[in-house]
């Protein structure tokens, strides 16, 4: 028997057929491994995906409910989110649609690879979806949420040369009516007295949104006006105009200006001007 003969031979074994067959998948697989480990196109693929994605759920969540959430981000990488787009950056990026929706306003941060931008906070409040750097930023979780619709064009006057004080006021006339007073004393709040049309009601959440952004908690009231004594305030709810009457209890004189500029910001927001 020769040699070449004797090499053939061993090389045509199944058995050394089946240990090379092996031993490439083995160095196929290992390679694969490396690849997805070393590979910072998957990462950002990964990345673009999973922000994406919570973007879509925290617009899926309840309108009523707000939330923050915070997210690590890694330091070699930066964002942005524009265009029901997620892209990861440097370079061309990777990058994952979302679907945005139109009852929300999305506010997103762009920023480029930064050991400052590895904290990033989710959160959903009011009207409001957003991703923010949690360092520097932080939402209004009592920001409330207002059904958003096509607003009645009403011919109203806002007096911005309006104070409030103990005495009822009159800040918006015309065919809307919205009156304001001050009660120094009792538990700070604005309860924020509605008739039942649903441009008041509109024009409430708008305000109380506004009002709660400096610091003060409100409740919306609807009135059966039919039961209010003759001497009462909120008799000018009566009628087929909306109106609302705004009493703020527990308030000191100094944020009587923040008050009225939110009161003045919260109807400007609904259309009157």
């Amino acid at each position: 028997m020769n040699k070449r003969a004797s090499v053939m031979d061993l090389v045509l074994q199944p058995l050394f057929v089946t240990i090379v067959a092996l031993g490439i998948v083995l160095l196929m697989i290992l390679s694969s491994i490396y690849d997805i480990q070393s590979s910072t196109a998957y990462e950002k693929k990964f990345y673009s995906a999973d922000i994406a994605l919570l973007i879509d759920s925290l617009f899926a969540l309840p309108k009523d409910t707000n939330l923050e959430m915070e997210y690590i981000f890694p330091a070699d990488f930066g964002m942005t989110a524009e265009h029901n787009t997620v892209t990861i950056l440097p370079d061309e990026g990777q990058n994952f649609h979302f679907t945005d929706d139109s009852l929300y306003n999305l506010v997103t941060t762009s920023f480029q690879p930064s050991k400052s931008a590895t904290q990033l906070l989710f959160y959903k409040a009011g009207n409001t979806v957003g991703v923010d750097n949690r360092k520097t930023f932080s939402p209004n979780l009592d920001s409330q949420y207002c059904e958003y619709a096509e607003p009645r064009k009403l011919k109203a006057i806002v007096d911005y040369r309006a104070t409030i004080g103990p005495t009822p006021t009159l800040v918006v006339t015309g065919e809307a009516l919205l009156s304001a007073r001050l009660n120094p004393g009792g538990e700070t709040i604005a309860k924020i007295y509605i008739n039942p049309l649903s441009e008041s009601e509109q024009i409430a959440c708008l305000l109380s949104r506004e009002i709660i952004e400096i610091g003060i908690n409100t409740a919306i009231i609807p009135v059966n006006t039919q039961l209010l004594a003759a001497d009462d305030p909120r008799n000018m709810l009566k009628g087929a105009t909306p109106a609302l009457f705004v009493d703020i209890y527990g308030t000191p004189d100094a944020s009587k200006a923040k008050i009225l500029q939110a009161i003045k910001k919260g109807v400007s927001t609904y259309g009157l001007a």
